[in-house]
């Protein structure tokens, strides 16, 4: 439905909630966010995924400490074979266009 209605999943980086085992562990790998990105890429569209951070009330991994690292993830993004334009959209764009239908 999300993606039949033009909707976004922000994928949160809270450690718990990515991680198979639920553990609050601040060593989490990046590529477990990516991981959560691809399937969502995968099921309903490039257009439907998000940065969805929580940086207020969860653990994020120590490598996304604050929002200055969010290249790290960026990186892992391309790392992971995803373009230019499709990182813009998960970064930003995406969030914009919904917004944007909202108003």
């Amino acid at each position: 439905m999300i993606g039949e209605r033009q909707g976004v999943i922000g994928i949160n980086f809270d450690v718990a909630s990515i991680r198979a085992d639920g553990k609050d562990n601040l060593n989490t790998p990046l590529d477990l966010i990516v991981d959560h990105m691809v399937y969502v890429v995968d099921k309903i569209g490039i257009d439907h995924v998000a940065f969805g951070s929580d940086y207020d009330g969860c653990f994020i991994p120590t490598a996304l400490k604050d929002v200055a690292n969010l290249q790290l993830l960026i990186n892992t993004l391309r790392n992971r074979g995803f373009h230019v334009n499709e990182i813009e959209k998960i970064a930003y764009k995406n969030w914009i266009r919904v917004i944007d239908a909202i108003l």
